[in-house]
């Protein structure tokens, strides 16, 4: 029968040390470890992946593609705004109505381009409202048995634009500040038709929604000068990081007036210095 050799004892002592040592250094690295992440925490706190940045949204309006439809326009924006970052949503014809306006300000729009009709409109006796409010027009035509509420309280009207004969609703900055359901969040608004800053009625109804910024013309303007006039504005506004002044000055003076009169202008002035990126953050 064999017999295994014994183990000294003093064996067994250098081995429990050898094993005392190693759980020592392992604990040592573990708390020196510990310590420099909690160090590295407290003085730089920026986490090492920071989330990403919420996502950013536009939509184009387009109610005058009833009459005037320009899809080349519905392109040049929407590649311009994408590649900006934002997801578009695009509305054109028969969908762009009174009640689509309603919900507007509670679907989280940073940029919003009217590609529409608008104007100061007469009352019944042809003349024009006080105020000289501005209307944007819908795509709905018109309906005497409809939004009776209110047509009786001013709040929408009967328009005609003149490249047709047919009638659609408008609505009026009563119905912006009325109306209209939720909020903007320092939306940028851009309305690429006639009036729009002929006064400020609309405008300052969008900012009392809470819109930061509107940029359209003061007088008439034809449907090919303005949407050329629109994508040189948003390549300067979006890709150019332009202020406000500084790409409205350039794009009018690229373009000129429109040979009816109107001319490229924002509101309100007190924005001039701000970018698009510092409005909507």
């Amino acid at each position: 029968m064999l017999k295994l050799p014994k183990v000294k004892a003093k064996d067994k002592q250098k081995k429990q040390k050898l094993k005392d040592k190693i759980l020592l250094s392992l604990i040592v690295i573990f708390c020196v470890g510990f310590i420099v992440i909690g160090l590295g925490y407290v003085l730089n706190p920026t986490p090492i992946n920071p989330p990403e940045p919420p996502p950013l949204y536009a939509v184009v309006l387009d109610p005058l593609s009833v009459t005037q439809p320009n899809q080349t326009f519905i392109d040049g924006a929407s590649e311009i705004l994408e590649d900006a970052g934002f997801e578009v949503d695009v509305f054109s014809k028969a969908s762009v109505t009174v009640d689509f306006y309603k919900t507007l300000a509670t679907k989280g729009y940073d940029v919003i381009i009217f590609r529409t009709h608008s104007g100061i409109l007469m009352n019944a006796t042809g003349q024009p409202i006080p105020g000289d409010p501005v209307f944007l027009f819908t795509a709905e035509e018109y309906d005497p048995t409809k939004h009776n509420w209110l047509l009786l309280n001013d709040l929408v009207a009967p328009a005609n634009p003149w490249d047709t004969e047919t009638f659609y609703f408008a609505i009026s900055p009563s119905f912006v500040r009325e109306t209209m359901q939720g909020s903007f969040n320092d939306t940028v608004i851009i309305i690429d038709g006639c009036h729009g800053l002929y006064s400020t009625t609309m405008a300052d109804a969008f900012i009392s929604r809470g819109a930061s910024v509107i940029i359209s013309w003061d007088d008439k303007v034809t449907a090919p000068h303005m949407d050329a006039a629109t994508i040189l504005l948003l390549e300067k506004l979006l890709m150019n990081n332009e202020s406000v002044y500084q790409a409205v000055e350039e794009t009018k003076n690229k373009v000129g007036p429109d040979p009816t009169g109107g001319i490229l202008t924002y509101y309100p002035l007190s924005l001039s210095n701000s970018t698009i990126w510092d409005l909507i953050e």
